[in-house]
């Protein structure tokens, strides 16, 4: 599907990177940018007899991970932005709103790295850059600079500053006839998301949360939630590989051991594994074994065990 993505000169590296993301739907296993250009410039073997997808495949995967925030209920839907940027009653060129916890105002183009670094640690947020601070006025963008601008870059200094990859979707709302430019940072689907970096008012090290109207360092609190919701993350990505295996296997061919006590315990009984070979076992990835001369091997000869 990559190899289609790519042939299609539709999407930059990073857009791939997000819809593949999406597709996937687990945060532990994301690819990046880095990696599409690894396969668009053949500079992975075992991809070079991968065949791209066919155009009706094409197709369909982009009608599955269709991005939601295009979609007619997603943040940047027509709806969705209605309801976020009210006009206020009998004042057409003021806004009904404060800066919350999910909006950014600003006269011009001007993205700050510290509000996108909060935005994705909380529950994502908006740029609304045409409305003026404060007042909430619409003055509109009179130039074309908010088109022009360029995406990738932006991407690229996140990455820099951030070490991760976010889906940043980009919309023009007008409202009264003045034209606003709309940018959508959706939540980092890996948090909490860290300072790599010490930059202008980020310290390397630090983890920024969106409060409302501001962007400041996360509370005890916060950072807690956020470590538990990671750990329970994991916990079902970890959990559903092994179910998947185990249905693949069959139960009755599916067994659990215990690195710490040997025991090793299925379907069909349980048996132990002396706990001084248990240093020497080591677990290969499949398909990535390498033989290496001289190398130890640990060999199990499982026989009839009876009681005595």
């Amino acid at each position: 599907m990559i190899k289609a993505l790519v042939a299609g000169r539709k999407h930059s590296n990073q857009e791939i990177a997000g819809l593949i993301n999406r597709a996937r739907g687990d945060a532990t296993n994301d690819i990046n940018s880095g990696r599409i250009s690894n396969i668009k410039n053949g500079q992975i073997k075992k991809y070079f007899a991968t065949p791209a997808a066919s155009a009706a495949e094409l197709d369909q995967f982009m009608e599955n991970v269709r991005p939601l925030a295009l979609g007619d209920d997603g943040p940047l839907s027509p709806a969705r932005l209605t309801k976020l940027l009210p006009v206020k009653l009998g004042l057409p060129n003021s806004l009904a709103i404060t800066e919350t916890d999910q909006i950014e105002c600003k006269k011009s183009v001007n993205f700050i790295m510290k509000t996108i670094a909060a935005f994705c640690n909380n529950k994502g947020g908006y740029f609304v850059f045409g409305v003026e601070n404060g007042t909430f006025n619409i003055i509109g963008l009179s130039d074309d600079k908010f088109e022009k601008y360029d995406l990738n870059k932006l991407n690229q200094n996140i990455r820099d500053q951030l070490g991760i990859g976010l889906d940043i979707y980009t919309k023009i709302h007008i409202i009264n006839g003045k034209k606003l430019g709309i940018v959508y940072v959706a939540p980092a689907h890996t948090k909490p998301v860290i300072t790599i970096h010490n930059t202008g008012d980020m310290a390397q090290g630090h983890i920024y949360y969106r409060y409302p109207g501001e962007d400041r360092l996360i509370s005890p609190t916060d950072l807690q939630r956020l470590i538990e919701q990671r750990v329970q993350q994991l916990s079902q990505t970890i959990l559903s590989k092994h179910l998947t295996n185990i249905m693949r296997f069959g139960v009755e061919n599916a067994a659990v051991i215990n690195l710490a006590t040997g025991e090793i315990d299925g379907k069909a009984g349980s048996f132990l594994i002396d706990e001084a070979l248990l240093p020497q076992i080591s677990f290969l990835k499949d398909g990535e074994f390498v033989e290496q001369s001289g190398a130890p091997t640990l060999k199990l000869g499982l026989g009839l065990i009876t009681s005595s």
